[in-house]
């Protein structure tokens, strides 16, 4: 039995809501279903934040353009016609997210991070671009100041005071001086990156383009990450520009 896609998901109770976000979606992505064509050929979820904190909004996002476009057949006159891949730009440090970026209250969050990739699959994301930015795990540290942790440790949230008034799950910031040892950021986006590329998803790794970073030892490292991963093109860093 099919379900509509606005059905899929709870509000998280963040802004903007989520059923804003597809009303959004809708409004930019309608398929001809008479020439079965369509004006986009992929859509990227970003954000000038992190779009695995919201992850019902991620997903939801996801499966409202997989509802619109994925069964958009293609027509044999039509070369160009095509369903609509979902590409996520993240940090990749998802794993690190106090109950990996899941909001909804009551939810039955999810136990095992494998979830994270099985949701994201199911949804309709097919390619995230990552950036881990350098292959130095310590460098890592220095570049990104990472607010996040490594597992769920009652005693080490228990030692965090809130800033703001609020959990002491939610004050991410002290949890690097508690509860991360240096270096398991790194760790945690190079775990996401090879787990996401073993299922099936097509990884894109980037870099960041400033004179301290090896970019030989990068693109090395690289290689070595996607050599698990399926695809038959070879692997390249994708650089980016620094800025202060």
């Amino acid at each position: 039995r099919e379900q509509d896609a606005n059905a899929l998901y709870e509000d998280d109770s963040l802004q903007p809501p989520i059923s804003t976000l597809l009303d959004e979606i809708t409004s930019r992505i309608q398929p001809d279903t008479g020439n079965f064509t369509n004006e986009f050929d992929h859509v990227v979820i970003a954000g000038e934040g992190e779009p695995t904190l919201r992850m019902e909004a991620l997903l939801a996002v996801a499966r409202k353009v997989k509802s619109l476009t994925g069964k958009v057949e293609k027509n044999p006159h039509n070369k160009t016609s095509h369903s609509i891949s979902v590409r996520v730009i993240t940090n990749g440090l998802c794993y690190g997210i106090n109950n990996f970026g899941y909001q909804t209250k009551g939810a039955l969050f999810p136990r095992s991070r494998h979830v994270v990739l099985r949701d994201m699959i199911e949804a309709g994301i097919n390619r995230v671009s990552v950036a881990l930015n350098t292959a130095n795990r310590h460098e890592y540290d220095v570049l990104m100041s990472p607010c996040c942790y490594s597992s769920r440790n009652d005693s080490v949230m228990d030692q965090i005071k809130p800033s703001n008034g609020g959990s002491a799950e939610n004050n991410f910031g002290s949890l690097t001086e508690h509860g991360l040892m240096p270096g398991t950021a790194h760790d945690l986006v190079v775990e996401f990156i090879l787990e996401a590329a073993k299922v099936g998803i097509e990884v894109e790794v980037t870099g960041i383009d400033r004179p301290d970073v090896d970019t030989i030892e990068m693109d090395r490292f690289v290689r070595m990450l996607m050599s698990v991963s399926k695809a038959k093109k070879t692997p390249k860093t994708r650089w980016r520009k620094y800025f202060n």
